[in-house]
């Protein structure tokens, strides 16, 4: 299986079964409250993934993954605290549950979104396949 079939196959699966999930526990039909914050969140994990695959973010943010990359407690404990940090209003106030679900559904979108039009639609850009 070649580079580019292998990051389809890995970011199909990802991205479905994430949607599939929210589908499957998601207890109601979006409003349109919903909707534009899907949409939203949609738009900028898509625009994120677009900038990542041409490395155009700053060069600290690379230099922090590489760091991260080669100590991982250092990592882990950095994503722990992202972690907490991000999920701490769903504890405090429980009413913010449903926002989490517009946000991870409208990631999976976004996610899945980019890889139809840089994967099927358009060539996928050689700085993902180099990733692979």
């Amino acid at each position: 299986m070649d580079a580019r079939r292998r990051l389809l196959l890995s970011h199909f699966t990802l991205g479905l079964g994430g949607l599939g999930v929210f589908a499957l526990t998601w207890r109601r039909l979006p409003t349109l409250v919903d909707i534009p914050v899907m949409t939203v969140v949609a738009l900028v994990a898509a625009g994120s993934q677009y900038l990542s695959e041409r490395e155009a973010f700053p060069a600290w943010l690379y230099a922090a993954r590489d760091y991260g990359r080669a100590h991982p407690l250092v990592l882990v404990a950095g994503t722990t605290v992202v972690v907490a940090v991000v999920l701490t209003p769903m504890y405090v106030a429980p009413s913010t549950i449903r926002w989490y679900y517009d946000a991870f559904f409208g990631l999976y979108l976004g996610f899945i979104g980019h890889r139809i039009v840089y994967g099927l639609v358009l060539p996928v850009p050689e700085a993902a396949l180099d990733r692979v």
